[in-house]
């Protein structure tokens, strides 16, 4: 596995020099195509960002306001989002940091997806 032309595996500075994250290539970009997934459908549907949506709501005159199409529009949502993420695993993949988070938001639509489709496991308590 090599780096991009410019680019090394070398940890951030202030971390430790024998412990950088190396990964292969595929498995970065499929965690950042996963946590794009995730804060589309964090920005887009979930209750903790709803008064961002409302903001824009508020502050948009019109039904055909850019703001407000993306605000329900998943797909083009997802198409920002993962533009900005691409440009940010180009510039920073291999740093502890931004692998961490993207296996992070990566973690959480893989479980949300299983918790919301019926793939986790049947539980052992008795149903009453």
């Amino acid at each position: 596995m090599r780096p991009l032309p410019g680019h090394t595996f070398m940890p951030n500075p202030g971390e430790s020099p024998y412990a950088p994250i190396v990964m292969p290539v595929w498995l970065e970009i499929l965690l950042v195509a996963l946590a794009v997934a995730r804060l589309t459908i964090l920005l887009r549907a979930d209750r903790i960002t709803r008064p961002l949506r409302q903001l824009v709501w508020r502050n948009t005159s019109h039904d055909e306001s850019l703001p407000r199409y993306l605000a329900v529009c998943a797909w083009c949502l997802s198409l920002w989002i993962g533009a900005g993420a691409a440009g940010a695993w180009y510039a920073w993949h291999g740093r502890l940091w931004f692998d961490a988070a993207a296996l992070a938001l990566a973690a959480s639509y893989v479980t949300g997806v299983a918790a919301t489709t019926g793939l986790e496991p049947a539980s052992d308590e008795p149903q009453g």
